[in-house]
Order: C-alpha cells, then structure tokens, then sequence
C-alpha cells in the first residue's frame, strides 16, 4: 500500500485526503489515534503511546543531566514533531521538520520547545 492509499484509508472516512489537512483540523496527536485505529496489523501508536514514550525519553534526559549541560539527540522528523507538540503549549500545527533541522528543548523542570525546526 502507497502512501496516498494509506492517508486515503486513515483520513477518508473524515473526508480528508492528505495528512496535511488532517492534521490541521484535528491535531497531530488526534491523527495518531485515527492511524492506530486504521492500522490493519495493529501496531501503530496511539497518542497516549507515544506521548508516554516521549514523555519517559525527555525524563531520562532530566535525570542524566546536570543544569547548565547540554546534549544532542537524533531522532527522525516525526518523532521529532510529535516531540515537539507535546511540549509546545496548546499544540499548535506545526510542520514536518525538514531534514537536518535543529529543534532545541529545555528539560530543566517543565520541559519546553526553544525553537523548531531551524
């Protein structure tokens, strides 16, 4: 299956057809309980999957780091975007990173997007 079938098969039934305008209407995170709904083999992640995944990465970040240190994580963009609308307050749409983008993210006590995508 191509990606068009797939967004076809996820957004369809919400009359949308792209991703893109899926995401618009209803948020990233919404649009990852539609993908897990559709997913025929079940694997997808819902938004509470992976925001509980994200949630204990950036926790792991917080307990290996002292205040005043910095590190480099390297991850793909989606991850990345989803990242980055959980800890963006009241997440905003937000576009896919391009390749190569820096995303900056405070840890210390209430983690927060810096800047996206630079």
């Amino acid at each position: 299956m191509d990606s068009t079938q797939t967004w076809n098969m996820i957004g369809g039934p919400l009359g949308h057809f792209k991703q893109d305008d899926l995401i618009r209407e209803h948020g990233l995170l919404k649009v990852r309980d539609f993908m897990h709904d559709a997913d025929p083999f079940h694997e997808a992640e819902t938004a509470a999957q992976i925001e509980k995944r994200i949630k204990q990465a950036v926790g792991h970040l917080q307990d290996e780091l002292e205040d005043g240190d910095q590190a480099i994580v390297v991850s793909h963009g989606t991850y990345l975007r989803n990242l980055a609308t959980i800890y963006t307050e009241g997440h905003p749409y937000l576009r896919q990173p391009k390749n190569g983008g820096i995303t900056i993210l405070d840890v210390t006590d209430t983690p927060k997007i810096i800047s996206y995508n630079q």
